[in-house]
């Protein structure tokens, strides 16, 4: 079975034991499972 996809792009920061911290509430509703791709910077800020 073929699933399709739609994706959100939004930002964040990564805090104490790698829990992701949202900047703004997904406007999603319900309940469901998601896939989650980061994009960091190779250097620290």
């Amino acid at each position: 079975m073929n699933t399709a996809f739609k994706a959100i792009e939004t930002t964040g920061k990564l805090e104490d034991r790698n829990h992701i911290i949202l900047d703004e509430p997904l406007s999603l509703e319900g309940k469901r499972n998601i896939r989650v791709i980061i994009l960091f910077a190779d250097v620290l800020l």
